[in-house]
C-alpha cells in the first residue's frame, strides 16, 4: 500500500462571514414621501383631542373667546391667527394657546425628555454633514447656512395685528422668549387637555447651555413635520449599508433613483437631495405617485431599479415605503378596481379573483383607490424579461415574479378603522370591510391601510415623530426579515411526543442579528406548529437593562468573573478602551462600551458612539443549539465508571438534577455563549471567553460596538454537553459540563459547569467557569473548528478530545488534543494535564490541521478506545486509546488509515458503524466502517474551486495506508439520468475489499457536513457553490446510499414522486429496470440533518424547518458508537 502525497497548503485565510451569503442581492427599498403643504406645518394634533380639533385639515386651538390657528413656526404671529402665546403673560395663563408650546398637545413641539440631534450623514472626508445648531443663529433651513436665522437666546416684542417674520432680525426686543415650553398637569386625570388643567411655563435660560443646545437642535432640525421626517428617514438611510435605496416625493417626478447604500458617495447624494428639497405647498397626489413608482420599477437598462439577470434581478426583492400626513387627492391613477379583478393576466396573480391573490378581504367595490394601485404594483410583472425567482414568504407574499411590496405610514392622521382593534384586522372573521374612500378623509386613511394589505406589506399609524421613527424602524425590520437567513436545530427529547419541541437557531445578515425559536412538533406528522412558543431574540430585546440585569460571565485567566467593569483584567479593560480609530477612549466610554455589550441601548445609533443593532442577540451562523434537560445518557454502572451510590443511574434517577429546568445553549457572534430557559426563552446565563478580548484592529469585543463593523466570527462553534464524574471545583461527583470552542472566532476552548441552572448568577462565576484552554497554553492549537468530544478515557480520566483545527502558530502539523477535564480547574495547564498526539503531517510552511473527531467504544464498556479524524491533506487518521496508560496512546503504524484521491481535504466529522457483514475477529480489530467525504468550504477561495471530490466507506480492520484502489468504486448509471442512481457493484470484504467509494460528480461538489447512519443507509449532504447571485450561494444533493456497498438504496429512501409516501412507487425506470435514486438536489447550503424519531430536520432559509422524508430501518441495524 502507498499514500498519495498532497500538495495542498493549509486552508488559507479563513472566511470572516458565511460564504454562501457573499453574493446576496441587495433589496430595493424605495421611499414615496408626502411633500404636500401640510408637511411644512409645525404643529401636529393627535386625533382631534378635546380642546384641540381639526377643521379642513388645519389644526385649531380653542381659546376662551376665539379660535387661534396654530400656524407654521415660520411666523410668530400671522394676522389674527396666534401661534405662540402673546408677550402678555396674563393672557397665556388662561388661554389654551399654551397648548401649541407643549409636546402634550402639539406633538411635534420640543420635548425636554428627547435628545435632538442634527440630521445624520457624512461628508466625503467623513466629518458630519451637519453640526449642532447655534442657539444664537438657528437656521430656518439647515441646508442653507447663509439663509435666514433667528437668535434663540434673546426675547422679542410681538405687536398684535402684524405679520412679524421671526427670522427678521429687526424685530424689536421686548420680553417674548422663544425657548419656552409648557408642562401639562392633568388636574382631573382624564387624559384630556382642558382649560381648567394646570400647566407650568418653563423658560430655558442661557445659563443652561446643554438644554439650550437641545432646544436649538429641535428648532433647526425637527421643528416642522418635514424636518422631523428628514431626520428620521435620514437616520434610516444613513444606517443602511445592505440595501439599494431611492426616493420620490408626491409632487416631484423623481427625487433620486435607486442606488446602493454600500457606496458612501451614493448615500450622501441621496441624503443631500432629500435635505435640500423644499415643500412646494401643493396637494397630496398619493395615488398617482404610487402608480408612478410602480412604473419606475418597470424600467429597463443600466439605470433601472431592478437589476439585470447577471446581477441578481431575477431574485431581487422590491419594497416601497409610502408615507403621508394628509388625505389623498388629485387625479385618478387609471387602474380601475384592481383588487377585485382585472389586468392582463401576465402573471398568475394578475386579475385572478379565484385565487388568494385578490378578491376576499383584499377587495372592495370602489375603483381608483390607493389600494387598487398597490394591488396593481403587486400583481403585475414589473420585469417580464427576467425569470421569476423572487423569494416568497409563506402566507404573506407568495409571488415569485418581480413585484412591489407596499408599506404605508399614516403620519398624524387616523381613519375609521383602528389597527389596535382585533375586529378591524382584515384577517379577522369580524372584519367590517373596507370603507369607500370617497366618503371622507378618515376613509382615505383606511385606504392607506388597505394599500399595505394589498401590497403584502404592513400599515403603521404614527401620531407623532417618535412613533414615525418606530414605524419606519418596524418597516425596515420587517423588510430585513424577508432577506436570507439560515438555521440549525436541536430537540427537547430523543423521541417524538406531544411535548417535543424543536429549537431553531437563525441569523439574518442585515445588521447581523440572531434569534432562537421554540416550536412544538406534531408527533403524528412531524410538522412544526404554525407559530413559535417563544423567540429568545425578542425576549432579550424587550428585557429591561436596569430592571432585569443579565448574568454575564467571563474569565480572568485563572477563574470565572463577572462581566462588570470593576472585575475585568487590565487586558480586558484595554480592549474596551479601543475606539475605531485605534486610539484609547477614557474609562467612562469604555464602561459604556461594556454596558452596550450587556444590552444597554442608550449610546447606539445615529449621533452616538456605537453601532446600531436590530437585535441584542448576535448572529448564530455555524453554532447549532444544544438542549440540556434532566440527565438522560446511558453511562454504565459498572467499572471503570462509578458504582453503587455514586453510579450514574443514581444521579440520573435520584439526584436534584432530575428536576432541573431545561436549558438551550447556543454560541453567537456577539461573543457570547447563551443559555436560554426551555420554558420561555429567557436568557439565564451568558459567557464571553477571555480569548476573545483583543486590542487588534477589527478584533476584540470593542469591535462589536464599531459603527463601521463588518462581520467577523467570535463564538461560532456548536458546544458539546455531557455528564461527567469529576471534580469541577466543587468536589468529585456527577456534574453536567459544557465545552465550547470559537471555530473561526479564535484559538480557544472553554468549559462551563451547567449542572444546575438555579446556580446561574454572577456571584457564582468562579464555580460556573471551569477553565479555558487556548493557543497561549499550546501554540499548536489553531482556530478551533474541531468540536470537542467528551468521554471517559481508559486511564480513568474524563477528557475532552478535539483536533487542533486550522492555521495554528506552531509547527503546522495536524494533532489530536486529549485534555483532562479536571486538570484545568486550578487555572493552570501543566505537563501531563493534556496529551497531544501528532500525525507528523504538515509543517510551518505547509500547514495541516485536524477536523472534528468521532469516538469509538470498541469493547462496549463505555470508554473511548479509538478516535477517527480527517485532515487538510486528505488523510483519515485512526488514534488508538485502548491502553490504560496514556503513554501508549498512539497512531497505529504511525500512518494514516486512508488517504483521499488527490489528497483532497477532509473537513467534516466522520460517522462510524460496526461492520454490517463481517463478525469481529482477532485479525480485523476494530472492525469498524468509517464514512466520510472530501471537500473544503472554509475560505473565500473555496467558492471557486472545481476539484472532483469523493465519498468513502472504509473498513478499519487494522490495516493502514489505504487508498482508493483498495476500495470498490460505484458509478452513476447514466441510463437513469437526470436521476442520480448508483451502481451496486459487489464489495467482497471477505476477499480483501476494504470498502467503497464514488465521486461527487458536479463540478465543485463537496462533502463538508457530517454524515449520519439510519438503518442500513448512510445519509449525507453535499454542496456546490455557485456565483449566480440568485442561487442561494449554490445548491446541494441529499444522499442516501447503501451502507455495505455505497450503491443506491435497495428500498426507497426518498419521496421521488412527491405523493407524500415513501414506497415502491418512488422507483425510477430507465426503460428496462426499476431503481431507487441515491440523491435528490435542493437549492441552498444543506447543513447537518438533525434526527428525531423517523424524521430528520434540516436548516431552512425562511424560518420553516419542514420534516424530511421518513427513513426506513433496514435489515442490518447499527450500533451507535460514542458520539
Amino acid at each position: 500500500m502507498s499514500t498519495i502525497q498532497s500538495a495542498h497548503a493549509g486552508p488559507g485565510p479563513l472566511a470572516t462571514a458565511p460564504l454562501f451569503l457573499s453574493t446576496i442581492v441587495e433589496p430595493n427599498v424605495f421611499f414615496t414621501i408626502d411633500d404636500s403643504g401640510s408637511m411644512d406645518w409645525g404643529p401636529m394634533v393627535a386625533n382631534g383631542t378635546a380642546g384641540l380639533a381639526t377643521t379642513g385639515g388645519l389644526p385649531i386651538i380653542d381659546g376662551e373667546d376665539r379660535a387661534y390657528y396654530a400656524h407654521s413656526f415660520s411666523r410668530l404671529y400671522d394676522g389674527s391667527r396666534y401661534v405662540l402665546p402673546p408677550a402678555d403673560g396674563t393672557r397665556a395663563d388662561w388661554d389654551l394657546g399654551w397648548v401649541a408650546r407643549t409636546h402634550h398637545g402639539n406633538l411635534n413641539y420640543y420635548n425636554p425628555t428627547v435628545t435632538y440631534s442634527p440630521w445624520p450623514g457624512s461628508k466625503a472626508d467623513g466629518s458630519p454633514m451637519y453640526d449642532d445648531a447655534d442657539p444664537t443663529n438657528a437656521l430656518k433651513d439647515p441646508f442653507d447656512p447663509s439663509g435666514e436665522s433667528v437668535d434663540l437666546t434673546r426675547s422679542y416684542n410681538i405687536t398684535p395685528g402684524d405679520a412679524d417674520d421671526m427670522f427678521d432680525r429687526n424685530i424689536a426686543v421686548n420680553n417674548f422668549w422663544i425657548a419656552v415650553y409648557f408642562e401639562w398637569n392633568d388636574t382631573d386625570n382624564d387624559g384630556v387637555i382642558e382649560q381648567s388643567d394646570g400647566r407650568t411655563r418653563i423658560v430655558i435660560p442661557t445659563d443652561r447651555p446643554a438644554e439650550m443646545q437641545n432646544f436649538a437642535n429641535w428648532f433647526q432640525y425637527h421643528r416642522t413635520r418635514i424636518n422631523a421626517t428628514k431626520a428620521i428617514i435620514g437616520t434610516t438611510i444613513n444606517n443602511t449599508d445592505a440595501s439599494r435605496m431611492g426616493m420620490r416625493l408626491f409632487n416631484d417626478d423623481q427625487l433620486k433613483d435607486v442606488e446602493t447604500m454600500s457606496d458612501k458617495d451614493k448615500k450622501r447624494e441621496l441624503l443631500e437631495a432629500f435635505y435640500d428639497y423644499d415643500i412646494p405647498a401643493q396637494g397630496t397626489p398619493m395615488r398617482r405617485s404610487l402608480e408612478e413608482t410602480g412604473d419606475y420599477f418597470q424600467e429597463t437598462g443600466g439605470s433601472a431599479p431592478i437589476l439585470s439577470a447577471a446581477k441578481g434581478g431575477e431574485c431581487q426583492q422590491n419594497f416601497n415605503i409610502l408615507m403621508g400626513d394628509g388625505f389623498w387627492n388629485g387625479g385618478d391613477p387609471g387602474v380601475g378596481n384592481r383588487d377585485i379583478n382585472g389586468g392582463d393576466g401576465n402573471t398568475p396573480f394578475d386579475g385572478n379573483a379565484s385565487e388568494s391573490n385578490d378578491g376576499g378581504n383584499y377587495a372592495d367595490n370602489w375603483e381608483e383607490t390607493l389600494a387598487d394601485v398597490a394591488m396593481d404594483n403587486y400583481e403585475r410583472d414589473l420585469r417580464g424579461d427576467l425569470a421569476n425567482k423572487v423569494p416568497t414568504t409563506p402566507n404573506i407574499d407568495e409571488a415569485d415574479h418581480q413585484h412591489l411590496v407596499t408599506y404605508s405610514i399614516a403620519f398624524g392622521i387616523t381613519g375609521t378603522l383602528d389597527p389596535a382593534n382585533p375586529a378591524h384586522d382584515p384577517l379577522s372573521a369580524s372584519f367590517p370591510g373596507w370603507p369607500d374612500p370617497d366618503n371622507g378623509n378618515p376613509e382615505r386613511v383606511d385606504d392607506m391601510w388597505h394599500a399595505a394589505y394589498n401590497g403584502r406589506g404592513r400599515y403603521f399609524s404614527a401620531q407623532q415623530p417618535d412613533e414615525l421613527e418606530i414605524a419606519l424602524g418596524a418597516a425596515i425590520a420587517d423588510i430585513a426579515e424577508r432577506t436570507a437567513t439560515s438555521s440549525a436545530v436541536a430537540f427537547s427529547s430523543a423521541k417524538l411526543t406531544t411535548d417535543t419541541t424543536v429549537y431553531l437557531a437563525e441569523f439574518n445578515s442585515n445588521r447581523w442579528q440572531g434569534d432562537l425559536f421554540a416550536y412544538k412538533i406534531d408527533p403524528a406528522t412531524g410538522d412544526l406548529a404554525a407559530s413559535a412558543e417563544w423567540s429568545a431574540g425578542s425576549e432579550l430585546l424587550s428585557r429591561s437593562y436596569s430592571g432585569d440585569p443579565r448574568t454575564i460571565l467571563t474569565y480572568d485567566g485563572t477563574a470565572g468573573i463577572k462581566f462588570q467593569w470593576g472585575q475585568l483584567t487590565p487586558a480586558q479593560k484595554q480592549d474596551l478602551r479601543k475606539n475605531p480609530a485605534g486610539g484609547d477612549d477614557v474609562d467612562a466610554v469604555a464602561d459604556a462600551r461594556l454596558r452596550y455589550l450587556r444590552g444597554e441601548r442608550t449610546n447606539e445609533g445615529a449621533g452616538e458612539f456605537f453601532r446600531e443593532r436590530l437585535s441584542i442577540l448576535g448572529d448564530l451562523v455555524n453554532s447549532g443549539p444544544v438542549y440540556v434537560g434532566k440527565p438522560a445518557l446511558n453511562w454504565p454502572d459498572t467499572a471503570p465508571f462509578p458504582t453503587g451510590t455514586s453510579s450514574y443511574s443514581e444521579y440520573k434517577n435520584n439526584s436534584p438534577a432530575t428536576t432541573r429546568d431545561g436549558m438551550v445553549y447556543a454560541a453567537a457572534n456577539d461573543g457570547m455563549l447563551h443559555g436560554f430557559a426551555e420554558a420561555d426563552g429567557v436568557e439565564e446565563i451568558a459567557y464571553i471567553p477571555n480569548s476573545l478580548f483583543s486590542t487588534g484592529l477589527g478584533q476584540g469585543m470593542h469591535y462589536l460596538t464599531d459603527p463601521n463593523y463588518g462581520h467577523r466570527y467570535y463564538n461560532d462553534l456548536t458546544p458539546t454537553v455531557s455528564d461527567v464524574y469529576a471534580d469541577l471545583g466543587t468536589g468529585t461527583n456527577w456534574q453536567t459540563i459544557l465545552i465550547g470552542g470559537l471555530r473561526g472566532g479564535g484559538r480557544g476552548i472553554y468549559a462551563l459547569n451547567v449542572n444546575d441552572p438555579n446556580d446561574f448568577s454572577e456571584a457564582n462565576a468562579a464555580d460556573l467557569v471551569v477553565w479555558e484552554f487556548t493557543s497561549n497554553d499550546d501554540i499548536n492549537l489553531g482556530y478551533t473548528y474541531s468540536q470537542p468530544q467528551i468521554a471517559l478515557a481508559n486511564n480513568g480520566k474524563w477528557v475532552a478530545i478535539f483536533g487542533n483545527g486550522y492555521n495554528d502558530l506552531g509547527d503546522g502539523e495536524a494533532k489530536l488534543f486529549i485534555v483532562d477535564i479536571e486538570a484545568g480547574v486550578d487555572g493552570t495547564w501543566a505537563p501531563g494535564d493534556y496529551k497531544v498526539i501528532t500525525t507528523s503531517s504538515g509543517s510551518a510552511a505547509d500547514r495541516n490541521g485536524l477536523a472534528t473527531p468521532r469516538l469509538a467504544d470498541v469493547d462496549g464498556n463505555g470508554t473511548v478506545d479509538r478516535v477517527y479524524a480527517g485532515d487538510l491533506k486528505g488523510r483519515m487518521w485512526a488514534f488508538d486509546l485502548k491502553d490504560a496508560s496514556s503513554t501508549f496512546w498512539n497512531i497505529p503504524g504511525l500512518a494514516p488509515m486512508f488517504t483521499t484521491v488527490g489528497g483532497l481535504p477532509i473537513t467534516s466529522k466522520p460517522v462510524l458503524a460496526k461492520h454490517p457483514t463481517e463478525p469481529d475477529s482477532a485479525t480485523n480489530y476494530p472492525n469498524i466502517m468509517v464514512f466520510f467525504g472530501s471537500g473544503q468550504y472554509l475560505t473565500n477561495a473555496d467558492k471557486s474551486t472545481t476539484d472532483l471530490n469523493y465519498f468513502y466507506g472504509v473498513w478499519d480492520r487494522g490495516v493502514n495506508s489505504l487508498i482508493n484502489s483498495d476500495l470498490v468504486r460505484q458509478n452513476y448509471d447514466s441510463t437513469y439520468d437526470p436521476f442520480r442512481v448508483l451502481t451496486n457493484n459487489p464489495v467482497n470484504y471477505a476477499a480483501g475489499d476494504d470498502g467503497w467509494y464514488f465521486d461527487l460528480r458536479d463540478t465543485g461538489e463537496r462533502s463538508v457536513v457530517a454524515p449520519a447512519i439510519r438503518g442500513d443507509l448512510v445519509l449525507f449532504n453535499t454542496f456546490v457553490p455557485e456565483s449566480d447571485p440568485c442561487s442561494s450561494g449554490g445548491y446541494g444533493w441529499r444522499f442516501a446510499v447503501d451502507l455495505a456497498t455505497g450503491g443506491s438504496p435497495l428500498e426507497a429512501a426518498s419521496d421521488t414522486n412527491g405523493d407524500g409516501v415513501i414506497d415502491s412507487n418512488d422507483a425510477v425506470n430507465n426503460g428496462t429496470d426499476d431503481a431507487y435514486i441515491a440523491a435528490t438536489s435542493e437549492d441552498g447550503f444543506l447543513s447537518d440533518d438533525a434526527f428525531i424519531g423517523e424524521y430528520a430536520y434540516a436548516s431552512d432559509k425562511k424560518k420553516e424547518v419542514p420534516p424530511f422524508d421518513k427513513i426506513p430501518t433496514g435489515r442490518f441495524g447499527w450500533q451507535e458508537l460514542i458520539q
